[in-house]
C-alpha cells in the first residue's frame, strides 16, 4: 500500500535527519578539529561499501529480497549502537 510505504519512509527520514543534527554535535566534542575530517572519512569506508553491495543486491535479487537485507543492516546498526 502506497500510504504504508509513505509513511515508513518519512518516519525514516525523520530518524535519519534528527540524527544527524546529534552526531554534529557529538563529534564536535569527541573529536580532536585536526583529526575530525581523517576520522570521519575512515567511517565512511563501511558506509560506502555497503551501498555499493546493496546497488549490486537490486541488480542481483528481488525487490522485497534487497528491502529485507537493508532492514537487517538498519537492525544491526541499531543493535550495535546501543
Amino acid at each position: 500500500d502506497f500510504n504504508v510505504v509513505l509513511s515508513a519512509f518519512l518516519v525514516l527520514e525523520a530518524c535519519v535527519g534528527a540524527s544527524f543534527g546529534a552526531m554534529a554535535t557529538m563529534r564536535s566534542h569527541l573529536l580532536p578539529d585536526a583529526l575530525q575530517a581523517s576520522i570521519m572519512n575512515i567511517f565512511r569506508v563501511p558506509l560506502n561499501i555497503l551501498v555499493v553491495t546493496g546497488a549490486r543486491l537490486a541488480d542481483l535479487l528481488a525487490p522485497s529480497h534487497v528491502f529485507a537485507v537493508t532492514v537487517a543492516w538498519f537492525a544491526l546498526s541499531a543493535v550495535l549502537q546501543v
